[in-house]
């Protein structure tokens, strides 16, 4: 039996507690507290065992032939003891959230071993005390109400207990119209529902604004263009320069105004006390409208200085500003010039992390410190598992070694966010038991894990085949976007083949034999897997066909521009009919998830890589 993340303290006994028939959950002097959590449970026992609990209140009963549901008040947040006999099951937490923790954890030995629970007792509480996952919903994916509410289970089922979501344009913006007419934003009301779930999961739904760098949906626009920092403008939309650029201009007066009036909007839906206000890569500060003042007073101040005036407000505002520190980190100094309250995000997402960011932060004494790994999942169709794994597990040993007070795993949507949201879950699970427990398991055993507790899977392999077969992308999503928009421009294929990476093109098909064993893999899992789990491997099937055949479509890209052909006309024509017939597939699977969003410069994307693919003389 496995337990996601890992107790802190488990004892084994010997004999088991038989879940009857007739059993029934009892809610000890806590029924306005746990009422919730007792029918999480009830619906647990219902799907796995095919019972009818009852949910009631104790009268004086033993927990026999039930489980007891208590709160005894401690100054230990999150903690919780669960307590499995041979005469019932109690579960006490210190607080709300350590009882519904208790029962997360009941849920999962209940799914694993049925109606049979091994006599345990488990003492357990958090090392860290926020533990957060960070949903991009702004470059191109919009997540559906039913989909965010998903989210938040998964979450409150590993134990986080922070959640954030990532918005540039992405929500209804009084007075933006013209940034979001074309989109299929966030409204209020959704907003306050999912705020409102969350905090029935004991979930802090914190707030996340672009509101320096980032702003290109607001700064290419009619309305707003006058307050970007580089005056040209470009009409034709690009997700490569989405990336790239569009910081506002910190001489003009009547940006931060802007960026004031939509952090006062965008707050007053949220209860939590904090606001992320991002002020990340603002890659053009200083090179345009605000070059003279960056010439006088030095970038880095005058990027302080906005940021401070950013974080007054959000202290004015009764709340505590949080920011993406990748600017600060390379200005040590400066951060002590910034109020002591603000919570500095630290992000690092390469496999080879290192521990002098967090050192140089700790030296300086930066008192609120998130570190902040990734999932890898974007600009791949499959998330890169094995990866994720390595930049995940190091950051957390950092957070755990230097007593952080967060971790924030984040999930990003670059170039329009092809990845589809079940590959994220993976990640997700490592960012939540990694930053619960500083006992850090290695990659083939927590893989082994999630299998048998997320999908279902009886062989425990479903993970390592996923990250085996992630391995075999050669065809990056980004560089696809690259390619396609630079030859829009008219930019010269031989010119555009020498920026492309250098990917060694030889022994491909030798590869894309390997990736097809994995995906036969994929498919025979579908024997192994529990209900749930079958829904989740259609996605990851359809994702990894994907991938195999966008590596072809890249090939043929690569090998024309190269003097090099390697297939046929026919050949080519053939591989635009399955990527449209996968693409079918693959609106479908989205549309389950996911608003419309920007889905249609997806397909954008895809029709123009058939089109090429049916000429001629292709990509000239």
């Amino acid at each position: 039996m496995y337990l996601i993340p890992q107790p802190r303290r488990e004892e084994r006994g010997t004999g088991i507690y038989r879940l009857s028939w007739k059993g029934s959950i009892r809610l000890d002097g806590c029924r306005e507290q746990a009422l919730g959590y007792a029918a999480l449970l009830q619906q647990e026992i219902r799907e796995d065992l095919g019972f009818d609990w009852q949910i009631t209140t104790v009268t004086g009963r033993s927990g026999k032939d039930g489980i007891i549901l208590e709160i005894k008040e401690e100054d230990r947040p999150e903690n919780y003891y669960l307590s499995v006999t041979e005469e019932g099951i109690r579960i006490t937490g210190c607080d709300k959230a350590g009882l519904l923790y208790g029962v997360q954890t009941l849920r999962q030995m209940v799914r694993q071993c049925g109606a049979h629970l091994p006599v345990t007792e488990i003492w357990d509480g958090p090392e860290i005390p926020h533990r957060g996952f960070y949903q991009d919903v702004s470059r191109g994916r919009i997540l559906t109400l039913e989909e965010m509410k998903k989210l938040v289970d998964t979450c409150s089922f590993y134990k986080l207990n922070q959640l954030q979501l990532y918005v540039e344009t992405s929500y209804c913006f009084e007075g933006f119209s013209e940034t979001w007419r074309d989109n299929t934003p966030l409204s209020a009301e959704e907003i306050m529902e999912l705020d409102d779930y969350c905090a029935s999961r004991q979930i802090e739904l914190v707030p996340s604004l672009a509101s320096f760098g980032h702003l290109y949906g607001v700064l290419r626009t009619r309305d707003y263009g006058h307050l970007c920092e580089l005056e040209e403008r470009v009409e034709r939309f690009s997700m490569t320069d989405r990336m790239a650029h569009h910081t506002v201009d910190v001489s003009n007066e009547e940006s931060f105004v802007m960026v004031r009036d939509r952090i006062r909007d965008f707050m007053r839906l949220f209860r939590s006390d904090k606001f992320n206000v991002c002020a990340d890569e603002t890659f053009d500060l200083g090179k345009g409208r605000s070059r003279l003042l960056a010439e006088e007073k030095g970038v880095s101040v005058i990027y302080l200085e906005f940021l401070n005036r950013l974080c007054q407000e959000i202290l004015a505002q009764g709340k505590t500003p949080m920011f993406w520190g990748d600017v600060l980190i390379r200005h040590p100094e400066c951060i002590e010039k910034l109020p002591r309250e603000s919570i500095f995000l630290n992000w690092e997402y390469s496999p080879q992390v290192k521990e002098d960011q967090v050192e140089t932060l700790s030296r300086v004494g930066v008192e609120k410190l998130y570190l902040c790994p990734g999932i890898q999942c974007w600009n791949h169709m499959i998330a890169r598992h094995h990866d994720a794994y390595l930049n995940i597990s190091k950051m957390c040993r950092n957070a755990h070694k230097y007593h952080v007070l967060g971790v924030l795993n984040t999930c990003w949507g670059d170039f329009g966010h092809i990845a589809d949201p079940a590959s994220s879950v993976i990640g997700l699970i490592y960012g939540s038991a990694f930053s619960w427990s500083s006992n850090i398991l290695s990659e083939e055993e927590i893989n082994r894990q999630i299998s048998r507790v997320e999908y279902g899977d009886r062989e425990e392999d479903i993970v390592a085949v996923l990250s085996e077969l992630a391995e075999y992308d050669n065809s990056c999503w980004r560089e696809l976007i690259y390619f396609r928009e630079h030859m829009e421009k008219g930019g010269d294929p031989a010119e555009i083949a020498k920026r492309l990476p250098d990917r060694d093109m030889s022994g491909l098909e030798e590869q894309l034999r390997i990736a097809e064993e994995k995906m036969d893999l994929l498919y025979r899992k579908a024997l192994t897997l529990s209900g749930s789990g079958k829904e989740k491997l259609a996605a990851d099937i359809i994702m990894g066909e994907g991938q195999i055949l966008w590596v072809r479509v890249w090939r043929a890209a690569v090998s024309v521009l190269t003097g090099e052909p390697s297939c046929t006309g026919e050949e080519r024509r053939s591989l635009a009919v399955q990527l449209e017939e996968w693409y079918m597939e693959y609106k479908k699977l989205w549309r389950r998830s996911s608003k419309e969003g920007e889905l249609f410069r997806l397909t954008e994307v895809v029709c123009w890589y058939a089109d090429q693919l049916r000429r001629e003389v292709p990509f000239s």
